[in-house]
Order: structure tokens, then C-alpha cells, then sequence
């Protein structure tokens, strides 16, 4: 297991912990690599009898979960999925709370050799939907002052490794089309996304938003250590403080699932609202159902009830070019993307032009 994004007193976790990970990690991957076969494999067999009777192929999420209905291979997998989880979480935690005095002092100490800026809003309102501990994780995204650490840790392990250098989020940064940008914006930033715009355009003005203050404090001094001005504040998406027209690009990845329809709305309008005419909004997530086939589908729909996930089901219902026309844009893509074994899938990723 590597942490290259790690920034604390001490280094992330002793070796015999990280060996636990790294078969957790191994687990997570064979999600991706074996046991989803098997449970396509499963599906298929056991759908056989359900088209005879039924003169069709299963067609929605309840018909999938029909056919899947005491499924041995399913219900093991998705016990194993949640056990992982958990454990992940839990055992990470356990440890790191053995140097918490040390780390929440690291947070919260003064970063002089920053180029870039934090501004904190203590007085900013948490809405309901920011509660939830979203992936299992406790604590959510701002509730202790850990989760930054927590979180840099089980990235790794949570993406079976394949976002150990947040490629996820370079493959957004991607979408964004080739130009000279004054000012650019990630919104819902953490500390995983906003360095690759930086990096890909180091003249720039890069801004990143959330609400989380601890995120937003390791995002700072991560940013310190890689030597990048980042001008990082705790915002409120839907409402943001910036004037109108003034950013090139308004970016966001991984966000949308975890808000509900009406603040996703908000956001989408909240862009349009600060992006330059002739600006770019590029939004990377979780691919919507009509992008998948249902057996997909459904085992992306899963994470709605089990993973803490609370709104997936809502963002993968939505229809987001539709939103992108109705706040004004003029110009919406919505490309395909392809979808493998067991959910694991490509990012949708869309864009507009103001």
C-alpha cells in the first residue's frame, strides 16, 4: 500500500498495519477482477428461467434483484464488499488515534511556506445532506478532524489502487478542452482534484471550494509540499461567494452523488452564474442508469442503501444535459461511457459552454 499524498508529523501507518491493508487492498481488487465474473456468471444462469416466464429480458432494478433474489454468489460478495469497508475504516482509524493529539495539531498549525491561500468559514451552516458518514466512513467528510488522514489512507485501498495519483480525477481534467485560462475553479475540491488542474495549467488561477474544513486545511499544506498556489476556501457550492463571470472553467468530480436533486440543481445554476461567457463547466461521476445495462446498473444502484450512499440513486436518474440546458448552457456533451464486470465503470463525464 503507498501513500504519496500523505503530509503529517509521521508517516501514515506502521508496516505490520499496512500488510493488513494491503490485503484488504487485494480484496477490493479481486472485486474487480474475479468475483464480478462470477456474479455475472451467477445472474446469467439464474436469468434464464426468469425470460422463459416472463417472454423478456429483466428490464429494471427490481426485476434484476428479482432474478438475483438468494443468490449464494451475490449475497456473499456484497458481504464481503461491506465487511471490507467497514474493517478498512475502522482499522485505519484505530491506529491513526494513537497520534490524533500529534495530527489535529499538524492540521491546525500555520503553514508559512504555502503559496497558495486557505480561507476558513467557521460559521458556515452544514446542511442535512453533509450528515451522512458517506462510503461507511466515520465521521462523513468533516465531522472529525481525522478524516483528511482516514481518507488518504483508504483512497488507496478503496479503488483496489487504481487511483493511488488520483487518475480518476486527471481523466476529468482531461474533458477539459486544450486553451489559456485566467482563472479556473474545482468545486467540491477535498484534496485530490484541484492538483491536477494546477499542474496542467501552472499560469492559472486555481480555486478550490468545499465545506469540509479539514479537507480543506490538509488540501492546503498537501498543496505546500508540491510547491502550487492554490487558493482553497470553505464554500458552500450551491452559493458561492465569487462575483459573476469570473472564472474560464468551473470543474467538479465526484461531487453530484453525494448531493440531492434540488442542490445539484443549485450547483449547476451557481456555475453558470460565476463562469465567463464562453466558459466551461466539466462535471466527472457516477454514470447514470440509462448508460448501463440493468444487471450494471443494478449493482451500481447497491451502494444506495449499503455503501452510505444516500443520493446515488438520485444521480443516476438525473438528467444532466437537460439540467446543463435548462441553467442556460448552450452547448452540452454527453458522451457514452463503457461499463465492465461488477459495476466497475468508467466516470460519466459532462460538459457545457456558457
Amino acid at each position: 500500500m503507498r501513500t504519496p499524498n500523505w503530509v503529517g508529523p509521521a508517516g501514515a501507518l506502521p508496516q505490520p498495519e499496512r500488510a493488513v491493508l494491503d490485503f484488504i487492498q487485494e480484496i477490493k481488487r479481486t472485486e474487480q477482477r474475479q468475483r464480478g465474473a462470477l456474479v455475472r456468471e451467477e445472474y446469467e444462469a439464474r436469468k434464464a428461467a426468469w425470460v422463459e416466464a416472463h417472454d423478456r429480458e429483466p428490464a429494471t432494478l427490481e426485476e434484476v434483484a428479482a432474478v438475483l433474489a438468494g443468490a449464494t454468489t451475490w449475497k456473499f460478495d456484497r458481504a464481503l464488499w461491506r465487511f471490507t469497508q467497514e474493517f478498512m475504516y475502522d482499522r485505519i482509524r484505530e491506529n491513526l488515534l494513537e497520534q490524533a493529539t500529534a495530527l489535529r495539531a499538524f492540521l491546525d498549525s500555520p503553514t508559512p511556506d504555502a503559496p497558495g491561500t486557505l480561507r476558513l468559514n467557521p460559521a458556515l451552516p452544514m446542511h442535512d445532506y453533509f450528515q451522512a458518514d458517506f462510503h461507511v466512513q466515520p465521521g462523513g467528510m468533516w465531522k472529525d478532524d481525522l478524516v483528511p488522514f482516514v481518507t488518504v489512507i483508504s483512497n488507496d485501498i478503496f479503488s483496489g489502487g487504481s487511483n493511488v495519483n488520483y487518475e480518476w480525477q486527471a481523466n476529468a481534467a482531461r474533458a477539459i478542452p486544450e486553451g489559456t485560462y485566467e482563472r479556473i475553479l474545482d468545486v467540491g475540491c477535498g484534496f485530490k482534484s484541484t492538483f491536477v488542474l494546477k499542474e496542467r495549467w501552472p499560469e492559472a488561477e486555481v480555486y478550490g471550494i468545499d465545506l469540509s474544513a479539514p479537507l480543506l486545511k490538509y488540501a492546503h499544506k498537501l498543496a505546500a509540499r508540491k510547491g502550487l498556489a492554490i487558493h482553497f476556501s470553505q464554500q458552500n457550492a450551491e452559493h458561492t461567494d465569487f462575483p459573476n463571470a469570473f472564472f474560464d472553467v468551473v470543474y467538479s468530480t465526484l461531487l453530484f452523488h453525494e448531493v440531492p436533486d434540488a442542490a445539484a440543481w443549485n450547483i449547476i445554476r451557481e456555475s453558470y452564474r460565476i463562469l465567463k461567457p464562453g466558459g466551461w463547466f466539466v462535471i466527472e461521476d457516477t454514470p447514470t442508469y440509462d448508460r448501463l445495462d440493468p444487471f450494471t446498473a443494478y449493482l451500481s444502484d447497491w451502494n444506495t442503501e449499503h455503501n452510505v450512499e444516500p443520493f446515488w440513486r438520485q444521480a443516476c436518474q438525473r438528467d444532466y444535459p437537460a439540467l446543463l440546458r435548462a441553467a442556460g448552457f448552450s452547448e452540452v456533451w454527453d458522451p457514452r461511457t463503457a461499463s465492465e464486470p461488477m459495476g466497475v465503470v468508467g466516470p460519466r463525464i459532462n460538459k457545457a459552454r456558457k
